[in-house]
């Protein structure tokens, strides 16, 4: 067979000018939110704080915390002029942000930089090397890159409408006339759906009766896959989270129910097992013994805290919240090193760091990070986990998270941002009216 070469050069300068299109439109992307931060940037006789994080702090527009922050500063002292800058990307890790702050500094010359960060660092076994062989060159081209995410989507047809659907997991409030139940709606969403994804729903139930539960494993993973409803989806993995855990699968269970997105512990599970004494004891057992083997990560034990505090246990979840927080990948060396970098570059520079704890979480582990640290007293410590603890007592956890992106911690909700806004406020406002 001979070769086209034609071709071949026509699909190349194709790629080559796919390639530009993806780096000029990520670019345009960054651009355009560095012109909306310099332009704040350039008022004067303001005090301007540069807040840096992940999608914890990028994410909610005028209602994330660094804008809310910046109208309750103005608002609480009305002598000065506070300006805040939301400099959070999502998805960054610690050594991103210490490699990116001194350009961020020059750029947009703070007074005061609040830290919300390192809870996205990869965990100690992620640390490990491991052989790699592809060059470090390749992965940063941008079609490899997008190549890499659709085969990963590929893999995992639920996931990628999840992703893409993040924040609308729960169906809209359904009408008066309705459909009163769960399973009504699940019903009603059924009737949409094609016959071959009906007869698959058919044979799992079928498979399910004449107890042959290792076929109806296959068929449910199956149809997860392949099913694009949440309302579907939201019923269809309880009914196989009852399967693993009614024949007593829990190390199926705690693996899966991971791997399956949009929380399906917290919203699901927190209604239903962790009510159930026996499955949770047998779970949080499991829990255990993974992670002491390695074979999870003890951000699970969040999940465990989130079903004491669901049961109306606070002594119990306590322990797990100090669990997860002392034994986690959180506060891995990298992210220590991290922050010490971050301080001194802020140091150096004259600015104060205000480093914040995430929401429900100790404050005991940040501080630990500069425990013998000389600096220590230079730096504004935040600590959002009694407010926060008490507020979800009060109402809900759903009221102030959209998620538990991280098990005891998510993203927050306008109200949520509202509180987290409050408390950085605070602490900014009484060493800066302290100062000035």
């Amino acid at each position: 067979m001979r070769i086209n070469w034609k071709i071949l050069k026509s699909l190349f300068v194709f790629l080559i000018f796919l390639e530009l299109f993806f780096w000029i439109g990520s670019w345009l992307t960054q651009e355009k939110q560095l012109l909306t931060n310099l332009n704040g940037a350039r008022q004067k006789n303001v005090c301007r704080i540069l807040c840096i994080g992940e999608s914890t702090t990028m994410l909610g527009g005028n209602d994330s915390y660094p804008s809310q922050m910046e109208r309750i500063l103005n608002q609480k002292s009305p002598s000065h002029k506070f300006e805040v800058i939301n400099q959070g990307m999502a998805g960054v890790n610690t050594t991103t942000i210490a490699q990116q702050l001194p350009r961020w500094l020059q750029m947009y010359k703070p007074d005061i930089v609040v830290g919300m960060i390192g809870i996205l660092d990869p965990t100690q076994s992620e640390l490990s090397p491991k052989s790699d062989p592809l060059p470090a060159f390749i992965k940063k081209i941008k079609l490899y890159q997008l190549l890499t995410k659709l085969d990963e989507k590929a893999a995992s047809g639920i996931k990628e409408y999840i992703d893409r659907e993040k924040l609308q997991i729960y169906p809209k409030p359904v009408p008066a006339k309705a459909l009163s139940t769960e399973f009504d709606m699940f019903k009603d969403a059924m009737t949409r759906q094609s016959l071959q994804q009906r007869q698959l729903y058919y044979m799992i139930k079928t498979a399910e009766a004449y107890q042959r539960l290792d076929i109806a494993e296959v068929l449910y993973v199956k149809f997860l896959q392949a099913n694009t409803d949440p309302v579907i989806n939201h019923w269809v993995i309880k009914q196989y989270g009852n399967l693993l855990v009614e024949t007593k699968q829990y190390d199926k269970f705690v693996k899966d129910m991971e791997y399956i997105p949009y929380d399906s512990w917290i919203y699901d599970w927190i209604k239903g097992y962790c009510h159930g004494e026996d499955h949770l004891e047998r779970i949080r057992q499991t829990i255990e013994r993974m992670v002491a083997a390695g074979e999870a990560d003890p951000f699970i034990y969040g999940n465990v805290e989130a079903c004491y505090e669901e049961g109306g246990r606070p002594d119990l979840a306590l322990i797990y919240e100090e669990k997860m927080g002392l034994q986690s990948s959180y506060y891995v060396s990298l992210t220590r090193i991290n922050y010490m970098d971050i301080k001194d570059i802020l140091l150096s520079h004259g600015i104060q760091p205000v480093f914040v704890q995430y929401p429900m979480r100790d404050i005991r582990p940040l501080l630990s990070i500069f425990d013998t640290d000389p600096d220590r007293e230079k730096i504004i410590f935040v600590d959002n986990g009694p407010s926060f603890q008490e507020a979800v007592r009060a109402k809900s956890y759903e009221f102030y998270f959209v998620d538990r992106m991280s098990g005891d911690t998510g993203h927050a909700t306008v109200q949520g941002n509202h509180l987290l806004a409050l408390n950085v406020a605070a602490a900014i406002l009484k060493q800066y009216e302290h100062t000035h």
